[in-house]
């Protein structure tokens, strides 16, 4: 097991996969969506656990995962929602969702205010390569935080 936490709010068709990666990978996972079945499909996987909340998911993460349908949605969840205003210095938000590279900026900004990391890394390659852990994940931060976040790579060989 990773002594990475993760916390990943987004299990629709490719975060669930996503989320299946990283388990098979040693990690342990909070996840949540707001669809109750989807975040309960994992359920019995080892190092899995359902986050009764976004609050949940996120509180108990070293690194947040974003995977949602836009800047709309991920604004909803750490503006109005008050994600953000949850989260402790030091934690790191990883959006990996659909959103503008403007929003995710400014996002970066209001969070990195805050003494909390912010890494953009929007994905291609659609669900078959979710399913097979083989995304291009284009990343986006300052470069310390981009090299922390390579660990969570699923394929990565940890032996060494």
């Amino acid at each position: 097991m990773s002594s990475i936490k993760l916390g990943f709010i987004g299990l629709g068709q490719m975060g669930l996969p996503m989320v299946r990666n990283l388990l098979h990978a040693g990690f342990e996972v909070a996840g949540f969506d707001v669809q109750p079945a989807a975040a309960n499909a994992l359920q019995g996987e080892p190092g899995y656990r359902v986050a009764s909340a976004v609050d949940d998911a996120a509180s108990t993460a070293d690194v947040l995962i974003l995977m949602l349908p836009s800047s709309v949605v991920v604004d909803d969840l750490l503006w109005t929602q008050g994600v953000a205003q949850r989260l402790k210095p030091g934690q790191t938000v990883l959006d990996m969702s659909s959103s503008d590279p403007v929003c995710s900026r400014d996002n970066a900004q209001k969070l990195q205010a805050r003494g909390i990391h912010f890494v953009d890394a929007p994905v291609s390659g659609g669900v078959k390569r979710a399913v097979d852990g083989s995304l291009s994940i284009m990343m986006g931060g300052p470069a310390a935080q981009i090299e922390a976040v390579k660990e969570l790579n699923p394929r990565r060989d940890r032996t060494k």
